[in-house]
């Protein structure tokens, strides 16, 4: 069974549009991706006793979050910073070792930066899905 490297997990923002240019948040070191699924409880006094979930309700959302070292990139300072502090969404798209591919509108809940002495700057940074995320499996 294949295996896959850690840095070949990436989470890029668009840059442009038509056609749409994608680059890598630079500096980043580590990314995770959670997918999450509210449930919706319809048990009532009819059923076996064992708890029913109703079928396709809920909510569904993503959470993107990601570490690294602060480098000039211009990707994280024109793109992450300024869409952080105008508090505006940005399109991103995350790709596995594999080939699977989520792409969707997110928001950034929160960038931290932090510096210690004689160490490098560091960031990490939050993205939650703001709409539709499409997913597509490798081929």
């Amino acid at each position: 069974m294949a295996k896959f490297k850690g840095r070949q997990f990436r989470v890029s923002v668009r840059t442009s549009t038509g056609p749409d240019v994608y680059a890598v948040i630079g500096g980043i070191r580590t990314e995770s991706v959670t997918i999450n699924s509210e449930t919706v409880d319809v048990t009532d006094k009819d059923g076996s006793g064992w708890r029913e979930l109703l079928e396709g309700a809920g909510i569904t959302s993503m959470s993107i979050k990601g570490s690294g070292v602060v480098s000039d990139n211009v990707v994280f300072t024109d793109h992450i910073m300024v869409a952080k502090m105008a508090n505006t969404h940005k399109t991103i798209k995350l790709e596995s070792g594999l080939g699977d591919v989520f792409t969707g509108v997110f928001a950034i809940p929160s960038v931290e930066r932090a510096g210690e002495y004689n160490k490098e700057e560091t960031f990490s940074i939050s993205l939650e899905s703001a709409g539709v995320v499409t997913y597509t499996a490798a081929a």
